[in-house]
């Protein structure tokens, strides 16, 4: 990793990019904020936790970024394309109650957002819904909690879970089989366990923690 110029053009992309990203419009009458300066300190703070080199005041958020993706640039690119994607299709605005997300992915708050749009979007539910129900009574993908069959109520205890997050399956039209059925408590938890981890959990992965976390 060498050292970079505040004119390089991928820096002040990358500056330009970050600056323009929907809720860091508050920060903008803050020159110093996000621009090509503080892109080349924060890359030298990485640039130390890798060779030892650059600005010695690395943080330990520097240390664990790289400690997840230093080695894996494949992953970066498809965080990088991930955030680039999203921004462009949130730049209508993200509502104040959004940008407050409570458990945020490794590719970041707008990834996140735009996830959760994707399953609470009421149609993408119900054909989940029904694309399970064809198969039998509905049960969580994790836990097996059965939702009352004899009720107007049988499909209340659901909610859906995109299986693949932006940085891997990209934008496309979403499929039933693109996502999980999951108790609300199960949803509530797989996301924090990927918020924690820091990368995807699938569905067998995350039954075998939630059988853990029972015992």
């Amino acid at each position: 990793m060498t050292s970079l110029s505040k004119t390089d053009t991928r820096v002040v992309a990358v500056s330009d990019l970050i600056r323009s990203l929907p809720g860091n419009e508050p920060y903008l009458s803050e020159k110093t904020f996000r621009n090509p300066t503080g892109v080349v300190f924060k890359m030298e703070n990485l640039r130390n936790v890798s060779l030892g080199k650059g600005l010695r005041n690395s943080s330990s958020i520097d240390r664990l970024v790289w400690s997840q993706l230093g080695s894996r640039p494949q992953r970066v690119r498809s965080i990088a394309e991930a955030i680039q994607l999203a921004a462009r299709s949130l730049a209508s605005g993200v509502p104040d109650d959004e940008l407050a997300v409570e458990e945020e992915f490794i590719e970041g708050r707008l990834v996140t957002i735009l996830h959760q749009r994707t399953e609470r979007s009421r149609k993408v539910r119900l054909a989940v819904i029904n694309h399970r129900l064809s198969r039998g009574p509905l049960s969580c993908e994790a836990c097996s909690i059965l939702g009352p069959v004899a009720s107007d109520y049988f499909d209340s205890y659901f909610e859906v879970h995109h299986i693949s997050p932006l940085s891997v399956g990209g934008v496309r039209a979403s499929r039933p089989v693109d996502f999980a059925l999951l108790c609300a408590n199960c949803h509530r938890l797989i996301h924090r366990a990927i918020s924690r981890t820091g990368r995807v959990l699938d569905i067998s992965e995350f039954k075998q923690l939630v059988e853990k976390l029972a015992k």
